[in-house]
Order: C-alpha cells, then sequence, then structure tokens
C-alpha cells in the first residue's frame, strides 16, 4: 500500500493543535519573537501600544499587540497576572473568520497578545483608501461577520459571550477578501495592564468609535448582553454596503453631540442604500434603538445566507481572484528577538 506525503506549510499543525487546547494560553519566550525596524514588520500603533509581525519556529507568522506595562516592579507584576488572567478568559475560537489567539508574552516592562497574522488591510482603511469591489463581494463579507459573531454567541451555551467592540478598525480583510473578526477581549486586556483606553471613553481620539456603540451601552446598561453586537454589526454592515465610513453621516459633531443623536434615535443616511436592497431592512432592525427589538444573530446569519443564495446563487465574482496586494517580508534579515526592544510602540531599541 503506497502513502501519500502531504506537505503542510510551517506553523499549519501547531496552529491546529494550539487552537484545540483546553488549558491557559502558552506563555513564549520573547526572545523567540522575532521582529525588526523594517517597516513591514511594524503593523499599527495606538494608545494601548503597539502590534507588531512577528516570526516564531513553530507557528511561521504571527501578530504580537505589544502593551506597556505602568508602575513599580510589584504593580508591573501584578498587572502580568491579571494580563495573563484577562487573556486566558478569552476563548479559545477556532472559526475562519476570527483571529485566533496562540499564547502571551513578556518582556522588559512589556506584555504581548500573540495572535494570527493576517495579511491585507482593516475594513476602515479599506474603505478610506477608496478601494474598489462589487456588490457580490461585499455581501459575502457582511455574512462573514455574521457568521462570526454567531459562533461567538453560540459556542458556549454556559456563558454569554460578546465581542463588545465590533467595528470597522478591529475587522481585517485578508488578500483573498476572506473576513477576520479581530481584537476579542482586547478591552479587558490592556485594562489589567493599567493602560486605560476604553473604546467607548468620551474624547476626541474615539469619537468615531462612538458610532458603533448601541445606545444602552453608552447609557451604562446592557454590557453583557448580545444585542449590543447586533447593533454595531448593522453599522458595520452599513460602512461594507455603501464603501462608506459612518462617520461621514455625521459631519462636525463632537461627542457630546454624537450622544445626543444616538440617543435620539439618529441613524447613518440609509439614501445610500437602495430601498429594493433586501439587506437594508436588515440593518434597520439590528440597529434598532430597543435592544428587544433586535434579531438574535442567528436570525440575520441564516437571512444574510438566503439572501446570497437568491442573489448569486453558486456564481464566484471575478474580483475574488483580485486580491489585495501586500508586500512579501519573507525575506526580512534583520530579525531579532522581541525582548530587544524596549519601547515597542515607539519603535525604539534596546
Amino acid at each position: 500500500m503506497s502513502v501519500k506525503m502531504v506537505s503542510v506549510q510551517p506553523g499549519v499543525m501547531e496552529r491546529c493543535l494550539m487552537s484545540q487546547l483546553p488549558h491557559d494560553l502558552p506563555e513564549l519566550p520573547a526572545n523567540d519573537l522575532k521582529t525588526s525596524h523594517n517597516k513591514l514588520d511594524y503593523i499599527g500603533s495606538g494608545s494601548f501600544g503597539a502590534v507588531r509581525r512577528c516570526y516564531y519556529d513553530r507557528l511561521g507568522e504571527v501578530a504580537v499587540k505589544c502593551i506597556p506595562l505602568i508602575g513599580t516592579p510589584e504593580e508591573m507584576m501584578s498587572s502580568w497576572k491579571s494580563f495573563k488572567a484577562e487573556a486566558n478568559v478569552i476563548p479559545r475560537l477556532n472559526h475562519p473568520n476570527i483571529v485566533e489567539v496562540y499564547g502571551v508574552t513578556k518582556w522588559n516592562s512589556n506584555v504581548g497578545l500573540i495572535l494570527e497574522y493576517v495579511g491585507g488591510k482593516n475594513l476602515e482603511k479599506l474603505i478610506r483608501d477608496k478601494f474598489a469591489y462589487s456588490r457580490s463581494i461585499g455581501l459575502k463579507l457582511v455574512h462573514q461577520l455574521s457568521a462570526a459573531i454567531k459562533h461567538l454567541h453560540t459556542v458556549d451555551s454556559q456563558k454569554k459571550i460578546n465581542h463588545g467592540d465590533i467595528k470597522s478598525s478591529n475587522i481585517l480583510i485578508t488578500p483573498q477578501f476572506a473576513l477576520k473578526l479581530a481584537d476579542f477581549g482586547a478591552a479587558n486586556v490592556r485594562a489589567a495592564t493599567g493602560c486605560q483606553s476604553s473604546s467607548l471613553t468620551l474624547d476626541t481620539s474615539t469619537v468615531h468609535t462612538l458610532l458603533y456603540a448601541a445606545p444602552e451601552i453608552l447609557s451604562g446598561e446592557g454590557y453583557k448582553d448580545h444585542e449590543r453586537d447586533v447593533y454595531s454589526f448593522a453599522v458595520v454592515a452599513y460602512e461594507i454596503l455603501t464603501a462608506k465610513l459612518v462617520y461621514n453621516d455625521f459631519p462636525g459633531m463632537k461627542e457630546q453631540e454624537l450622544y445626543v443623536a444616538i440617543m435620539n434615535g439618529q441613524r447613518p443616511n440609509l439614501e445610500h442604500i437602495s430601498n429594493d436592497d433586501p439587506v437594508k431592512p436588515l440593518i434597520v432592525s439590528c440597529w434598532s434603538q430597543n435592544p428587544t427589538d433586535r434579531p438574535k444573530i442567528i436570525e440575520v446569519e441564516k437571512r444574510l445566507s438566503q439572501i446570497i443564495e437568491d442573489e448569486l446563487g453558486d456564481k464566484m465574482d471575478a474580483s475574488v481572484v483580485s486580491p489585495i496586494k501586500i508586500p512579501d517580508a519573507s525575506r526580512i534579515a534583520d530579525r531579532v528577538g522581541l525582548d530587544r526592544f524596549l519601547y515597542p510602540y515607539k519603535e525604539s531599541r534596546i
């Protein structure tokens, strides 16, 4: 009997195994996570810290969300323990439309959350750059987002799992136009380090994020309910189908004005979506002012599946084979251990 040898890309088997592990997230040595000052290894930054592309022998390319620890050595050690505890609360979700979490790491006065690396761009940047995509691609992205949220909401019958921060900047689009929902549980993980950057804080740096927040969240209620994610889904679905960022429909509004507008029921401009579009009433129901009027995401995903079948059937859109172009970073030669970066969010090496 002949045996056919199957070629497996580096890290694929390890990723499959790690995603099934029931115990705590593994702690990986920072010096084994290789990165560089090359701009291709620097994915982005914010008030929380930075995200770096790294290479790890067992997993291949990964993304590391680097967060600084704050305080005295004793306080930083306490924050590290809190960080690990919060990271371990994040479910080990194995779904094609959710970014996987592989482990944690620590070095100097920094900690890191090790994630699946997704090439491409986030949805916010894709729309801002006026990247053209077809109606069928938009429909499929909206459906993939609903499938990701459905998995979150139904994966554990004992716990009510929410994402809590669904917005276009937390949605990654691969070069093959597959959607990946990212940053699940990140707010609690950041808070555990003392790096407070809640996306619902009313300050000028988060004015756009407020537009994705359900009214009950802005009023301080309903933080544990699935309906908040359904509301945010509707706002992102609007952005995908119109190829317009939601804040363009609220020009010049400041934080308090946005708060009042949302609490009074103001929503993005639906004139951008045809009245004949079957997704339009779905969006309207999902961003209902009253959380109890919003459908369950399992119903939303089912309806979107039917719309796609009715509109597209088995047709594959030609634009799927025209991927987003990303630079090849596989030959970066000056990668060193992540522990060599004292301030990974400021690009300063030790």
